[in-house]
């Protein structure tokens, strides 16, 4: 039974996972930076203000990575031109 293991597919994944996090991150930022709905005041004067960051980014990297994995999968075979 041949090993269907490719270290270059989990190696891709793993970046598009972190292209998605470094994605969230930037939003995160950019939503703090324009003060929507007034989380840098939030952010700023409250005691778990790192923490609500913390957790809008891990979040937000969870769903950001998730479609970056996706949207590499569905475009494994989008090359190959037989």
């Amino acid at each position: 039974m041949p090993n269907s293991y490719d270290p270059s597919l989990i190696r891709s994944l793993r970046l598009q996972g972190v292209w998605g996090a470094l994605a969230a991150a930037v939003f995160a930022a950019l939503l703090l930076y324009f003060n929507v709905m007034h989380l840098w005041p939030f952010v700023s004067h409250s005691d778990i203000g790192v923490f609500a960051v913390l957790l809008l980014w891990t979040m937000m990297g969870c769903s950001f990575g998730t479609v970056q994995i996706a949207y590499a999968v569905m475009h494994i075979g989008a090359d190959r031109r037989d």
